[in-house]
């Protein structure tokens, strides 16, 4: 099979998207098929990558300039082709996180129109070059905020295109309560333009059914995985490995993913363990971007004036190679992400690892937990319940090594890249009896697309 992928990069930091698409292209292409990647916005990050062969589309500059200013939009293919080139969208890459998705608001609501929207002329220069390449037998979309480029895509190859449903809730709830409101009406106006929609939990499967008004029934589930291979590597030092009182973080750094609920958690966790021998540590990593400092430096801050200083490390953007360390050094993970989760790769991160988690009891964290055995649920926002459970799991070592040990093997049996590669295929491929049904809201009814 000949897949067209479409994927958009972070171009200067680790992104969770970004990891599960690389990892879910490796395993396609393990498995026998053709993919072809084009990169949108920026690069991946890091690159060495199978899109680096190919043009970047909608390059970051080229979008927001042609956004901004009607000029743009008419200029030659040469200064075009300049303008996305990857030297020059690597020197301003830096600055991919300096943007909130509130300052990116009319760019996305521009991008989900279409050939109606700004971008336009993007939209047709990449379907000039797709022309020119061998016709693949299906496309697929790395998220629903890519919905506006389906329906040219289809006009012009003339073949299905899939819409994979991840994290489009975490982004929108970033925008003003008006322009949320806009963005999703036009997500639902796009729905149309797809012909199938694949959710990497049935959780945010029903959620996204929910928003977009879609059969819950008609969207095809297939679980993020890991590269299992990709987490050995060279143990910690001795002074590194934990004596069995080590709670981690590792997430990205910003309030949707809850750390500062964490901070909350544990300073209450010491608290309540002062006449304790082993005092808990905390260790917390995971990508720091520009937007994300003052959050960042908050966290601290609150930890230095509870006296807590050197209990704590703080490891803003961890090299990749040295995540597999990290998970050796901890004995509990926790990230009290919001509602708008819908994966987390660092649940099977830690797993795979033999690190139990802890997880608030919404979005994907029960399905997850469910499934490999390998967590504990607490009331969601609550970090004196967070205090108490890691206090019950650092204080039974018994109880994590059931629960790591349980995990890991659900991890390694059930949610490697490969089988999740194995799950898109099949999907794609329309080896599945039941093919997806779109419904959309029109005049107050429910009625079935076709």
């Amino acid at each position: 099979m000949k897949i067209l992928y479409l994927s958009g990069g972070a171009g200067s930091f680790i992104c969770g998207t970004c990891v599960r698409d690389r990892q879910l292209v490796k395993g396609l292409e393990a498995l026998g098929h053709d993919v072809t990647v084009l990169n949108l916005y920026l690069p991946w990050y890091p690159e060495a990558s199978p899109a680096d062969k190919n043009p970047i589309f909608f390059g970051g500059i080229n979008v927001y300039l042609q956004h901004k200013w009607r000029f743009f939009r008419g200029i030659p293919q040469w200064m075009d082709g300049w303008l996305n080139a990857r030297p020059l969208l690597k020197l301003i890459a830096g600055r991919a996180g300096a943007s909130t998705p509130q300052d990116m608001a009319g760019l996305t609501l521009s991008m989900m129109k279409d050939r109606t929207g700004h971008q336009k002329k993007e939209l047709d220069r990449m379907c000039r070059w797709l022309k020119r390449q061998p016709r693949p037998d299906v496309i697929c979309l790395s998220n629903a905020l890519l919905c506006g480029l389906a329906g040219g895509l289809r006009d012009a190859l003339d073949v299905p295109v899939f819409c994979t449903l991840q994290g489009e809730e975490t982004f929108l709830r970033g925008l003003e309560a008006e322009e949320q409101a806009r963005a999703w009406e036009t997500l639902r106006e796009r729905t149309a333009d797809i012909d199938g929609f694949i959710a990497v939990s049935s959780e945010y499967g029903r959620r996204m059914a929910e928003r977009l008004h879609l059969d819950p029934e008609g969207i095809f589930v297939a679980a993020n995985g890991i590269a299992l291979d990709s987490l050995q590597g060279v143990a910690p030092p001795a002074e590194e490995i934990s004596s069995g009182s080590t709670v981690g973080y590792l997430a990205r750094m910003m309030p949707e993913k809850g750390l500062h609920i964490l901070i909350e958690a544990f300073i209450h966790l010491r608290s309540q363990m002062t006449e304790d021998t082993n005092q808990p540590r905390l260790r917390v990593a995971g990508v720091v971007t520009k937007v994300d400092e003052l959050y960042f430096e908050e966290q601290k801050r609150r930890i230095e004036e509870a006296g807590l200083g050197e209990a704590v490390d703080f490891l803003p953007n961890l090299p990749e190679s040295e995540k597999h360390r990290f998970l050796q050094s901890i004995d509990v993970l926790t990230v009290p992400a919001d509602a708008t989760e819908s994966f987390g790769l660092y649940v099977l991160e830690a797993l795979a690892n033999g690190v139990p988690v802890v997880g608030p009891d919404h979005a994907a964290f029960p399905e997850i937990f469910e499934r490999t055995g390998g967590g504990v649920l607490v009331p969601p926002n609550d970090p004196q319940a967070l205090a108490r459970e890691l206090q019950r799991i650092l204080s039974e070592p018994d109880l994590r090594q059931s629960l790591g040990t349980t995990g890991r093997q659900a991890v390694q049996s059930e949610f490697g890249s490969d089988q999740m590669a194995g799950a898109v295929a099949e999907i794609l491929a329309g080896k599945i009896e039941r093919s997806p049904q779109l419904v959309v809201q029109e005049r107050g009814l429910l009625e079935a697309n076709r």
